[in-house]
């Protein structure tokens, strides 16, 4: 089982709030966004985050999303099969995305 821990939560316009992992990268002032859902598949995060840009996708700045710090470091433990907690679901489905889709937030 890995273990997931929020550094901040990401805000979307509609105030929908998502705990994200910000990881340093080595000689940058840019941080990867890592979201439950990436940490758990295993997969490469495609969002950044820069102190003056905010939320950067592919280069390009994301308006209207902003970065959060938590209010309290909390770790959840997060299972790699199943991350929401639900066998019946894929990570995915729960939030609102099918397999192919990016998730609903990222799609601003």
């Amino acid at each position: 089982m890995n273990v997931f821990t929020p550094t901040h939560k990401l805000r979307a316009p509609a105030g929908e709030e998502i705990p994200v992992m910000l990881v340093s990268q080595p000689g940058q002032l840019r941080y990867l966004v890592v979201s439950a859902v990436e940490h758990a598949e295993g997969s490469v995060p495609t969002y950044t985050w820069h102190p003056s840009e905010g939320v950067t996708y592919q280069g390009y700045p994301l308006e209207g999303l902003e970065m959060l710090p938590l209010s309290g470091r909390q770790e959840h433990q997060v299972s790699p099969r199943f991350p929401s907690g639900e066998a019946s679901r894929s990570p995915r489905q729960a939030i609102g995305c099918d397999r192919h889709q990016a998730p609903i937030l990222w799609a601003l």
